[in-house]
């Protein structure tokens, strides 16, 4: 003899599993970025090179010895890479003299689809979401020589934000 469940536990089963799918994506996506995601902080320049960040590919070649307050977020399975850092604003014209300059609609469509793990701090003109900041005169962006690296640049208080944009991610 074959039971039928009553219909109104038929009804709690389709949602609970309805349920369970609309929570499991989110959660699995945000587990995915805490296993793939690798960071790294360093006061100093010096310090990223000690601990091998230079070796491993880990700190970009443009990056100049004066860079202090070294952020570093990258992904072991996509090579996907951000990086903020700060260095006196009499560097700035250095560091970015090699490099080409991109318009503000070309940086955003180079994949600076950034995770949460990267941090606050990010120029405003660069969120998904267009945002009116009342022109972004104080924020310069680049591509490095090598055409791996996009950068947004607050010259006048020597704050970087560069990206992996060879490819979107």
């Amino acid at each position: 003899m074959v039971e039928v469940m009553p219909p109104k536990h038929r009804w709690g089963r389709i949602a609970t599993v309805t349920l369970l799918v609309i929570l499991g994506f989110p959660l699995s996506r945000l587990g995915c970025e805490l296993v793939e995601f690798r960071q790294a902080r360093y006061d100093t320049y010096s310090a990223a090179v000690a601990a091998g960040a230079g070796e491993r590919g880990w700190l970009p070649s443009f990056v100049p010895a004066s860079a202090v307050e070294i952020h570093e977020l990258h992904s072991l399975d996509t090579n996907a890479q951000w990086l903020r850092f700060t260095v006196p604003a009499s560097e700035v014209e250095r560091m970015t003299s090699s490099m080409s300059m991109l318009s503000l609609e070309e940086a955003r469509r180079t994949g600076v689809n950034r995770p949460w793990r990267v941090g606050g701090g990010w120029p405003a003109e660069l969120n998904r979401i267009v945002v009116d900041t009342g022109g972004s005169d104080h924020v310069r962006f680049f591509k490095s020589s090598d055409g791996t690296f996009c950068l947004a640049v607050v010259a006048q208080e020597g704050h970087v934000f560069a990206w992996r944009c060879d490819r979107v991610v």
